[in-house]
């Protein structure tokens, strides 16, 4: 709820008029809605849906930045292969919960990337899950993402810097 994308998400439904909570190692810890913690951390995600009787989760945490991951492969597949799972285990626990996960268009690509396969790996766990458990969830792949809040690390951005 605190990054680019979720973050929009998050301010959609708050609009709405939905009850909504931003769970996320970034945010305005002020801010009533905002749960600081990490999808690492199982017990603090359990802990969030439970106490909070979370219906759906829109999941959008997780490692994004593809140019990094050659850095940092460790902390890629710790959060969006982990981080993913121990969000839908959190859930299945609770149950009548959905799970919306923001993967990537590059899931299709056929270069070899530790991005790419953290995110292949997080869609068959979900899938995984929702037929093992019943669950109800849902993939979107995102393609480049371009905003006046994005990183502007992107080649949209690099495109629109170079006018």
């Amino acid at each position: 709820g605190s990054g680019f994308v979720g973050g929009y998400v998050f301010r959609y439904f708050q609009e709405q008029g939905y009850s909504v909570k931003n769970f996320d190692i970034y945010g305005d810890e002020s801010d009533i809605d905002f749960i600081k913690g990490s999808i690492l951390d199982f017990e603090a995600i359990k802990k969030t849906i439970f106490e909070n009787d979370i219906s759906v989760v829109f999941h959008f945490a997780g490692f994004s930045n593809i140019n990094k991951v050659k850095a940092s492969p460790r902390e890629c597949i710790d959060l969006n292969i982990l981080g993913t799972t121990n969000i839908l285990e959190a859930s299945r626990l609770k149950g009548k919960t959905s799970i919306i996960l923001a993967s990537s268009v590059y899931v299709h690509s056929k270069h070899g990337h530790l991005y790419t396969t953290s995110k292949v790996a997080a869609e068959r766990i979900l899938e995984d899950y929702s037929s093992l458990y019943n669950m109800n969830s849902n993939i979107i792949r995102l393609g480049t993402v371009y905003g006046e809040m994005s990183r502007h690390e992107d080649v949209v951005s690099i495109f629109a810097k170079k006018k």
